[in-house]
């Protein structure tokens, strides 16, 4: 199985690609990269900067057709993807957790796609992806039907239940981050939304927003990020930028 990772490059409402804004001194991509490691013996990156990522140790791929959008992202990775199966995975994503992950790969024989539902709701870009669902992902974005969730009726989709997350993944931490912008007088604050409050209480976070060049050099010294995070309860959104 390969791990794929959905990196759309610049994010329009933030002007910089949200990859390499740092998490505890490092790049968010990183902390995806790191689980990918071990448990995965290939990793393609899909993104629109490929430049950006060529010091990482994976395929770097760009999007196979000009349609924005996660679809067309994991189009991209399984057309390069030499494996039947492939875990996707959004680069904004750095609290996976291995447990369920590889619980979820031991799912995947007879599937289509393997993807956990939270709350009711299906988690989409934390998901196992059949190589052999191109032909219908093509097909939908050839008919500009770009939304995820759009090919689960035609796919043969194993749901993995709260009862099993549970088990791995009990404060629910891999699902629930996005970041969102907070202007403020003195300067733009990047929020990380991380949940419910339930599982997350009022824990804060540091983060920098800053090139990938800045980032490297800063790494390991232990300088906090000038801009605040937050975690408080908003689910991600899908359907937006990569």
């Amino acid at each position: 199985m390969t791990g794929i990772v959905l990196s759309g490059g610049e994010n329009r409402r933030m002007g910089r690609d949200k990859a390499f804004l740092t998490l505890d001194g490092v790049p968010l991509i990183e902390h995806v990269l790191r689980t990918f490691r071990g448990i995965f013996p290939k990793t393609i990156i899909v993104t629109n900067n490929p430049s950006a990522y060529a010091a990482y140790d994976a395929v770097v791929v760009s999007d196979a057709v000009d349609k924005r959008g996660p679809l067309t992202g994991i189009y991209s990775g399984l057309l390069r993807s030499t494996d039947e199966y492939n875990f996707v995975a959004a680069c904004d994503m750095p609290f996976l957790q291995p447990g369920l992950i590889s619980y979820m790969t031991g799912l995947a024989r007879g599937y289509d796609i393997v993807t956990p539902m939270v709350a009711g709701r299906v988690e989409p870009l934390h998901a196992i992806y059949s190589k052999g669902l191109l032909p219908l992902i093509e097909g939908r974005l050839r008919q500009d039907a770009c939304q995820i969730q759009g090919i689960f009726s035609d796919a043969r989709v194993r749901y993995v239940s709260e009862a099993e997350i549970d088990r791995y993944d009990p404060e629910k931490k891999s699902f629930k981050i996005s970041i969102r912008q907070k202007n403020t007088r003195r300067h733009n604050v990047w929020t990380w939304n991380a949940g419910a409050d339930r599982h997350f209480g009022n824990r804060t976070r540091h983060f920098r927003c800053e090139p990938p060049a800045a980032a490297g050099r800063r790494a390991g010294k232990g300088h906090q990020g000038f801009q605040e995070g937050h975690f408080f309860g908003c689910r991600r959104s899908y359907e937006g930028n990569r």
